[in-house]
């Protein structure tokens, strides 16, 4: 017979990480983004801060994953047109467990973004998806399509979807799609959501340039791309801090997941 518990101080495994995230200071209050309004509006607010940004997320927005935009992606196919609700609320990657008593919501984590990477241009050309919230990298042609379309892409804390559950969901009804069950186009309204801001409405992305500028201290070289202006280190990391003391603070038993 075994017992199982969570491991209470898993920054032991990562004394260097934790040794140069104890070095950085605290950030100040993370701005709060309204989601009841257009989503150009919301666009709007989002591009006055940079990559690396913590948001606080209190509004509207649908919740659809794989076979939701396999469905939208064959709506296109077919010349019909693409649901309103693409275009006038953000749309997070998600797909909720089953909604235990007393609660909302069934636990309601961010899925892997890159999945969904190959439907972005085409959606995002006709008003649709312009902030989508996931986790992990995206392709460069997400970048691009942001940039030319004017979206966002945010990240949400991974390892965390109980407590997001609990604590960041205040309403939840299935809108579209019923039959495909968790996988069902929901729209939830949340309260103080965090998220980071990962990729801009200027093409900038906060994965790549992380992954660039560990790849210039390596080599000793400086990092310039011709496709996006120089980012700071130190934004980033503040981003990586706020993100890390909001679960460490929520539930101490549980880290983020580290960044790609």
């Amino acid at each position: 017979m075994f017992l199982e518990s969570l491991d209470r101080d898993a920054k032991r495994f990562l004394p260097k990480a934790a040794a140069a995230l104890s070095r950085i200071p605290r950030a100040v209050a993370a701005p709060r983004i309204g989601l009841e309004r257009p989503v150009r509006e919301v666009c709007n607010q989002l591009s006055q801060h940079a990559v690396g940004t913590l948001v606080l997320l209190s509004g509207r927005m649908v919740v659809a994953r794989d076979m939701a935009h396999a469905f939208f992606a064959q709506l296109l196919r077919k010349g019909q047109s693409l649901p309103e609700y693409l275009k006038r609320h953000p749309v997070f990657y998600a797909g909720p467990s089953e909604t235990p008593p007393s609660y909302v919501i069934g636990s309601l984590g961010p899925t892997t973004a890159q999945r969904m990477d190959p439907y972005m241009p085409e959606l995002m050309a006709r008003d649709a998806c312009l902030i989508t919230l996931a986790k992990g990298p995206r392709a460069p042609s997400v970048a691009a399509a942001c940039r030319q379309y004017g979206g966002f892409y945010l990240a949400t804390v991974g390892g965390a979807a109980a407590l997001v559950a609990k604590e960041n969901v205040v309403a939840d009804r299935i809108l579209d799609l019923a039959h495909l069950g968790m996988e069902a186009v929901r729209q939830i309204e949340v309260k103080n959501l965090p998220a980071l801001i990962v990729i801009d409405d200027k093409g900038n992305d906060l994965y790549a340039a992380m992954d660039k500028t560990a790849v210039s201290a390596n080599t000793g070289a400086r990092w310039r791309s011709e496709r996006r202006p120089e980012i700071e280190v130190q934004p980033k990391m503040v981003a990586v801090r706020r993100s890390w003391d909001y679960v460490a603070r929520k539930t101490p038993q549980i880290l983020p997941e580290p960044l790609p």
